[in-house]
């Protein structure tokens, strides 16, 4: 391989959550198997941040299991049922907030539901 395994994080609308879950569980299943390949951190960001991860989760609390799992989560999106992180209203509405971290913080707190292999999501 002539370049590195890039890491990737994919924020999935929720039409597309709806439409494409096939889809969105196939590169969920890719980036746990690139996750898991026997490479450097050279030629590997996806092995590499994952144990980087991983190693966070487990100093905050988190069991092995549980680390390992989160720290592969690479696809996000709103909770079933919701097609909008709401956004656009906030945005429109730029004289109630004093600056992007409100922002930041919004959409955080919309788009925390996790996907994965058997399109099931939970709340972190």
């Amino acid at each position: 391989m002539n370049h590195p395994r890039i890491d990737v994080l994919v924020h999935s609308s929720g039409l597309y959550r709806d439409t494409f879950a096939f889809q969105l569980k196939s590169i969920d299943q890719a980036v746990r198997m690139v996750a898991e390949l026997n490479e450097s951190c050279e030629n590997n960001y996806v092995r590499c941040n994952s144990l980087a991860m991983e190693a966070q989760l487990i100093e905050m609390g988190y069991n092995e299991s549980q680390a390992e799992y989160l720290s592969r989560c690479r696809i996000f999106s709103e909770a079933p049922g919701n097609y909008d992180n709401g956004m656009e209203d906030a945005i429109a509405a730029s004289d109630t907030w004093d600056n992007e971290s409100k922002l930041a913080d919004l959409f955080i707190i919309n788009v925390i539901l996790f996907l994965w292999k058997w399109y099931v999501g939970r709340k972190l």
